[in-house]
C-alpha cells in the first residue's frame, strides 16, 4: 500500500487525504518498462551521487510545496506528459479525453474543475507541475518517509531501488525511480512510474464498480467530488476552449 501510494502522490494523486480501497499486494503488480536488471551496471561515484542529490532535492521542494524548485529536478519526458494534459484540459473533446487511461482523464478534470481556463492557458509545461505541488495536489505523504537505494545505469538511463522507511525494495516486480540524463544533467522521469499510478486507479473503479455498478465518469467525477467544496458541472467533459 505505501509503495502504491507513493508512486501515485509523485505523479499528482493526493486525493484530499482520502484513503481509497485495501489494494492487491506488490507480487501482483504489474513490472514496470524497464531494462532487465542483468543489463544495468553499476554508476560511478560521480552519477551516483549527482543522482542522489537530484532525488533529495525533489523531495525537499515536494516537502516544503516549493513548485518552481521541484520542477526543476524533473525530465523532459515528465513535462511534456503535463504539458499535454493541459493541452487536453484546454481542448480535448469528451470521446478523446476517455480515450486516455483513467489517471490521464483524472489529472485532465482537475486541471478544468482546479485551475479553469483563464489560469490555465498561458501555462508553461513547467508551470503545470508547479501549480499541482504548489497546490498539494501533488503532495508529501507517500514520499516523506521515501528514499532511494542503489542505483543502476544502462546509457543515459538510472533506475533506483526504492527504500520505505529503511527497507529497500530491490525485486523485479517492485518499481524503481527512473532517472534520465538530459544535458549532463540527470533528472527524475515522473511518467516511469505512471502504469503503477494507473493499477491503483483501475483497482480502486474495479472496487467501486463492484459494489455500486458505476461507469468511469461517475467514479471520476466522485473522486474531484471528495477535492471540492461545490458540486461538478457535467460541463467538466468539454473542452474550456469551445469555438
Amino acid at each position: 500500500m505505501t509503495l502504491i501510494w507513493t508512486a501515485s502522490v509523485l505523479v499528482g494523486l493526493n486525493i484530499g487525504g482520502v484513503t481509497p480501497i485495501s489494494l492487491p499486494s506488490l507480487s501482483v503488480l504489474p513490472a514496470m518498462a524497464q531494462a532487465p536488471a542483468t543489463s544495468l551496471k553499476p554508476l560511478p561515484p560521480s552519477d551516483r551521487q549527482a543522482i542522489q542529490r537530484c532525488f533529495v532535492a525533489y523531495k525537499q521542494a515536494l516537502l516544503e510545496k516549493e513548485g518552481d524548485r521541484a520542477v526543476e529536478q524533473v525530465s523532459a519526458t515528465t513535462l511534456a506528459h503535463y504539458g499535454k494534459m493541459r493541452d487536453l484540459a484546454l481542448r480535448g473533446d469528451g470521446a478523446t479525453v476517455r480515450s486516455r487511461s483513467l489517471i490521464d482523464q483524472y489529472l485532465v478534470l482537475v486541471l478544468r474543475q482546479r485551475v479553469g481556463l483563464k489560469a490555465l492557458l498561458p501555462m508553461s509545461d513547467k508551470d503545470v507541475i508547479s501549480l499541482a505541488i504548489r497546490e498539494g495536489w501533488i503532495g508529501e505523504s507517500g514520499l516523506r518517509d521515501t528514499n532511494i537505494g542503489t542505483v543502476t545505469v544502462k546509457g543515459d538511463r538510472a533506475e533506483a531501488v526504492l527504500v520505505v522507511r529503511g527497507k529497500a525494495y530491490a525485486t523485479p516486480d517492485v518499481p524503481r525511480f527512473v532517472f534520465l540524463k538530459e544535458k549532463k544533467a540527470w533528472k527524475i522521469d515522473i511518467t516511469a512510474l505512471f502504469p503503477v499510478a494507473e493499477k491503483f486507479f483501475q483497482d480502486w473503479y474495479a472496487g467501486a464498480k463492484a459494489s455500486d455498478n458505476i461507469s468511469t465518469d461517475t467514479f471520476l467525477v466522485n473522486i474531484l467530488t471528495l477535492m471540492s467544496d461545490k458540486p461538478i458541472s457535467p460541463d467538466i467533459w468539454k473542452p474550456l476552449v469551445r469555438s
